[in-house]
């Protein structure tokens, strides 16, 4: 492929001529499975990692990539923008780069930087399909933080509803990362929708924040932080 034609100008549209006439692929995960990267995440260190997924989709410029066993984010390099019309939903990408291991572990995204063209390439169409992951639900929570009394309620105060077993608080305490479904913490049912008003009360040390989660690899921000 051309390296030139890994990165988007920033402003201008490339044509490029695509991926057409690559050979199918299992695409199977590469050197490093993204599934047991997650559970080895050092939050104090980051590491090379040599990665193969199907693309899923670009988030502000980002390619979302999936392995069958987890997903990740990688960025560019420069932090410009993927070329989306050489890199497509359904690809097969082979890439090198830098697992950030302090994002990753409090964003509850894997981030795996790339820092050059040379360090990721198409190698031909994905035989399985992609998951779809849908967006961050449009909707607005609030976070009342007592800090004397110990506790924080999170209010849904408005935009779309949520599915109750895709909101978790994820709370980072010492070394350790723990998930806490809403519908664990409140008489919702894992299928009830959070709707405007609703609310959650929680009271566990550490600094937490409310996510929209699309399965254990992957979350979204839904507040602001907090600490206890």
């Amino acid at each position: 492929m051309k390296r030139r034609d890994v990165l988007a100008s920033v402003g201008v549209a490339i044509s490029t001529s695509g991926c057409a006439g690559l050979l199918s692929t299992k695409c199977e995960p590469g050197a490093d499975a993204l599934g047991p990267l997650w559970d080895d995440v050092d939050p104090d260190r980051n590491r090379d990692v040599s990665i193969r997924g199907v693309v899923v989709k670009f988030v502000d410029g980002l390619m979302v990539v999936h392995d069958g066993t987890g997903l990740a984010e990688l960025t560019p390099p420069g932090w410009k923008r993927f070329n989306e019309d050489w890199f497509q939903r359904g690809d097969c990408v082979a890439a090198t780069g830098l697992l950030d291991g302090s994002y990753s572990w409090e964003s509850g995204r894997l981030r795996i930087s790339i820092s050059s063209a040379d360090e990721i390439e198409t190698v031909g169409d994905a035989e399985r399909e992609p998951p779809t992951i849908p967006a961050k639900p449009d909707a607005s929570f609030a976070v009342d933080y007592r800090p004397a009394e110990g506790s924080a309620t999170m209010s849904h105060t408005g935009g779309e509803s949520v599915p109750a077993r895709r909101l978790a608080i994820r709370r980072l305490h010492g070394d350790e990362v723990s998930t806490y479904p809403w519908h664990e913490l409140t008489e919702k049912a894992p299928d009830d929708e959070v709707t405007v008003g609703d609310s959650v009360t929680f009271e566990k040390d550490g600094s937490s924040q409310l996510v929209w989660r699309y399965d254990e690899h992957w979350s979204r921000g839904m507040s602001d932080g907090w600490s206890l």
